[in-house]
């Protein structure tokens, strides 16, 4: 099968949170994060992206208390836009890395433990959250 969700992830640990993978393909996330935008990443795979229009989108039910999930989009200059909320933005064709981030916006981080559906697909408009392809891609802490 080919996911409209163009997202690869797995099971990850950083920065005080853990991320497992759920039967359904989601993700559940736990733990206190340890600083303030601290939190866990999955590189993606550039070529999959590069010269598209995305959107991202999400959505969340247990206990995350200043979450912020985004998909940064970097340039070979090394500046970085945030691809958040419900956005949709063309990434560049000389884009050099893109990434999906899970982390916490609090300055005094508090406890985590969420269910978290998360898609990022071709287009400008969100559709029904689909498991993506690969859910055993292992992510890492975000310094």
């Amino acid at each position: 099968m080919k996911s409209r969700n163009l997202l690869r992830y797995g099971p990850a640990t950083g920065n005080g949170l853990t991320a497992t993978v759920n039967t359904d393909g989601s993700l559940h996330i736990s733990g206190t994060p340890t600083a303030q935008w601290g939190g866990i990443r999955w590189p993606q795979e550039l070529t999959v992206f590069a010269g598209r229009t995305l959107r991202i989108s999400s959505s969340v039910s247990g206990t995350s208390p200043g979450l912020n999930v985004v998909f940064d989009i970097y340039d070979k200059d090394g500046t970085v836009e945030y691809l958040s909320g419900s956005q949709s933005k063309t990434v560049p064709a000389d884009a050099t890395s893109v990434q999906l981030r899970v982390q916490t916006t609090l300055a005094t981080p508090e406890p985590m433990d969420f269910d978290l559906k998360v898609q990022v697909e071709e287009g400008a408009t969100a559709t029904e959250w689909e498991k993506p392809d690969t859910t055993d891609y292992l992510g890492g802490g975000r310094a």
